[in-house]
């Protein structure tokens, strides 16, 4: 679930502030206002579809329909922690003002379009498991059906892909090389009668 922004405008309020309201398209076809800080952060996706999608699955649960289990030292359902693992996929697969998006969606992961649906997403994964969060087995691959799995926080440092190797260290001839370059830059910048009196 996405959004087409129409329009940008800039607002006054009565406390004398100004913020830039977008009007948009919902990709569900109903048009909404937001304020423009909450698009580019992800806080809002949508014109409030998402919410009431899980809303209603809840809703549902709760009638009996499917069974919540509600943790005893948490009032929040497995429900809750599921959608919040789906959110922060979508952050850090498309919006390039999450702090993480460098190791996702800037390198080329990418969300499959059926997930775009927080319902077929809940269908394909199932409810988060206590103590666990989602992981992708292949770390190259994308976020997709067959490649994700909800993973404890140990399986998942065993799954990170290797670090860059380090630059090998200069050899001792090259370390004088570059100090015996430096030291000749420098005494060519020191101007000759910059130590005297007055200079």
């Amino acid at each position: 679930m996405g959004f087409t922004v129409l329009a940008s405008y800039r607002v006054a309020f009565n406390n004398g502030k100004t913020r830039t309201i977008s009007r948009c398209r919902c990709d569900c076809g109903n048009l909404f206002s937001a304020r423009a800080e909450h698009l580019k952060s992800g806080n809002t996706q949508s014109c409030g579809c998402l919410r009431n999608a899980v809303l209603k699955v809840a809703s549902e649960r709760k009638k009996g329909i499917r069974k919540v289990e509600v943790q005893p030292s948490n009032p929040r359902s497995p429900l809750y922690y599921t959608f919040l693992s789906w959110m922060n996929m979508r952050l850090r697969c498309l919006y390039p003002s999450c702090k993480q998006f460098k190791d996702y969606g800037g390198r080329g992961i990418t969300i499959c379009p059926q997930w775009d649906t927080f319902e077929v997403f809940l269908a394909d994964m199932g409810e988060r498991p206590q103590g666990l969060t989602l992981d992708r087995v292949e770390t190259d691959g994308n976020y997709e059906p067959g490649n994700c799995r909800w993973a404890t926080r140990k399986e998942q440092q065993a799954n990170r892909r290797p670090e860059r190797a380090p630059r090998p260290p200069h050899s001792a001839e090259t370390r004088a090389k570059i100090s015996a370059s430096v030291k000749k830059t420098l005494q060519t910048q020191k101007s000759p009668g910059s130590d005297a009196p007055g200079a």
